[in-house]
C-alpha cells in the first residue's frame, strides 16, 4: 500500500529530476524509499539520479535493488541500460534495453537508447533499425493523439 502522502515524494522527485534539480530529486527519492522500501520505483529513480551525477557504482546497486524487487520493471532496465552506456559497456546496455523492450514493446525511448548502445559498439545497422522503430512508434502515437483530438473537436461541434 502506497499512500498519497508518500506518492507526493515520488511525483516531486520525478519532476525535479526532469528539471535537472538532482539534489532535490535525490532527497525526495530517499524519502519515498524510507516509507516504501519494497517499491522498485524509488530505487529506479535513485539509480537515475546517481547515473546523472556520475556515481555509477551506487547507481548499479540501486538498479539491482529495483530489479530484485520487480524483475519486470521496464523503467529499471532502461535506467540500467543508460548507466551501462555511460560505462561504455555496450553489450550489457543492449541486454538491459532489450529486456525493457520485451516488457514494453512500444516504449520508444528504449529503442533510442539501445540505438545509442549499438552505435557505441559500432553496429550502425542495428542502431538504424532501432531508430526506425522508435520513429514508427512515435508516428503511431501521434496518429492516435490526432484521432482523439479530432474526435473531441467533432463531438464539441456537434453539441
Amino acid at each position: 500500500f502506497v499512500d498519497e502522502w508518500s506518492l507526493s515524494f515520488l511525483g516531486g522527485a520525478h519532476v525535479q529530476f526532469d528539471m535537472g534539480e538532482l539534489q532535490k530529486a535525490s532527497e525526495n527519492y530517499e524519502l519515498y524509499i524510507k516509507y516504501n522500501p519494497d517499491s522498485d520505483e524509488g530505487f529506479t529513480g535513485r539509480g537515475n539520479v546517481l547515473t546523472a551525477q556520475g556515481d555509477l557504482e551506487k547507481a548499479a546497486k540501486a538498479f539491482e535493488t529495483a530489479l530484485r524487487l520487480n524483475p519486470k520493471s521496464g523503467m529499471a532496465y532502461v535506467g540500467r541500460g543508460q548507466m551501462q552506456i555511460k560505462q561504455q559497456d555496450w553489450d550489457a546496455a543492449i541486454e538491459s534495453l532489450t529486456a525493457a523492450i520485451q516488457i514494453f514493446p512500444d516504449h520508444y525511448p528504449a529503442y533510442v537508447t539501445r540505438a545509442e548502445a549499438y552505435d557505441g559498439k559500432g553496429d550502425s545497422l542495428h542502431a538504424e533499425e532501432d531508430r526506425k522503430r522508435a520513429n514508427e512508434i512515435l508516428d503511431a502515437q501521434s496518429d492516435l493523439t490526432n484521432k482523439a483530438l479530432t474526435s473531441r473537436v467533432r463531438s464539441a461541434v456537434a453539441e
